[in-house]
């Protein structure tokens, strides 16, 4: 009877890890948000597992690894530090899953959030500044990306 209650209590901390939350992408300590970039997902939850936009990678780095996508949600909310990044995304929709790889150059403080829609046999996924609305970044190849890494967001002044 012990096992059993020693069993429960271990499954409940394991579960609890499981619940959706930001996840941060970068080394060290952690940042002010106000030093830091957030970047979401759309995910439509009226049907489990269906329509999400998954966020699987940032500059080459996965976010869930295989045992941790066994216990976690989809990821669909990150921290980033300010800067350029690489992005995939998984969307998955109720026929079939759809993969896109785009850029973003991120500004200190800001959101950022990720849409898809569903296009005839595949999909249409963008990022959105989520204050302005408007469009940013682009696909991941396009003459618009910038080459370098360290690349100041709009409104910067690089000295």
């Amino acid at each position: 009877m012990t096992f059993r209650y020693l069993f429960a209590f271990i499954l409940v901390v394991l579960l609890s890890g499981c619940l959706p939350g930001p996840q941060r992408m970068y080394g060290g300590p952690q940042l002010d948000p106000t030093k830091e970039s957030t970047i979401r997902s759309a995910t439509d939850d009226t049907v489990r597992f269906q329509r999400h936009l998954v966020i699987m990678s940032i500059d080459g780095e996965n976010t869930l690894n295989f045992l941790k996508s066994m216990f976690y949600w989809p990821v669909t909310e990150i921290k980033v530090i300010p800067g350029k990044h690489d992005i995939r995304f998984k969307y998955k929709m109720e026929f079939g899953v759809s993969i896109a790889e785009l850029w973003v150059v991120t500004c200190p403080g800001k959101s950022y959030f990720a849409k898809a829609v569903a296009a005839g046999a595949g999909s249409l996924i963008w990022i959105e500044d989520e204050e302005t609305g408007k469009r940013v970044g682009g696909i991941k190849g396009s003459v618009d990306e910038p080459k370098d890494k360290n690349v100041p967001c709009d409104g910067e002044k690089r000295l």
